[in-house]
């Protein structure tokens, strides 16, 4: 209720709203969710702040948020970190030739085929295998990944901890 109020506010001053979509470390950490349901619960927080958004914005003026255009931020305030498509997409930088497109690729109904190197719109390949969300290969896999080692391991060695998977081949 606080967050409606306070984001009804800000439209109402003509601030164009940043979603920070915080305690991202509570669905691998504490209740242990599958990566798909992540997603999935992600894009309905994010859908609902779009209503939210159209019905209080200026008069023609799209402020809806989207993490594709950087308006989205995913964040665990009390572990001090945060992160933008665009910022794990440029951890790529060097290992793919289009940071840009990875940074659209992520989001959405794009799944990536590892065997390939190819994406595709259907999470099924031609060959009849499961293929895995983009999102959910490049950014909550390598996420979960990393907080389950920093639950062990020494703050020395988190720094080196490198959270790039196998980059997509374009």
């Amino acid at each position: 209720v606080q967050t409606v109020t306070v984001l009804r506010q800000a439209l109402a001053e003509k601030v164009k709203p940043l979603v920070v979509l915080n305690k991202m470390d509570r669905p691998f950490l504490e209740l242990r969710h599958e990566p798909e349901d992540i997603y999935q619960s992600l894009v309905r927080t994010i859908e609902s702040v779009n209503v939210i958004i159209a019905t209080c914005s200026p008069p023609g003026v799209d402020w809806t948020v989207d993490p594709v255009k950087g308006s989205v931020v995913f964040a665990a305030a009390a572990q001090a970190w945060g992160f933008s498509l665009d910022n794990i997409a440029a951890k790529y930088t060097g290992k793919v030739k289009n940071v840009q497109r990875l940074t659209e690729m992520i989001w959405g109904e794009h799944y990536y085929d590892e065997a390939t190197g190819q994406w595709s719109n259907s999470p099924i390949s031609k060959e009849g295998k499961h293929l895995e969300r983009g999102f959910n290969k490049f950014v909550l896999q390598p996420l979960a990944l990393a907080l389950e080692k920093g639950k062990s391991s020494p703050p020395e060695e988190l720094a080196e901890h490198r959270w790039v998977p196998t980059a997509p081949s374009w």
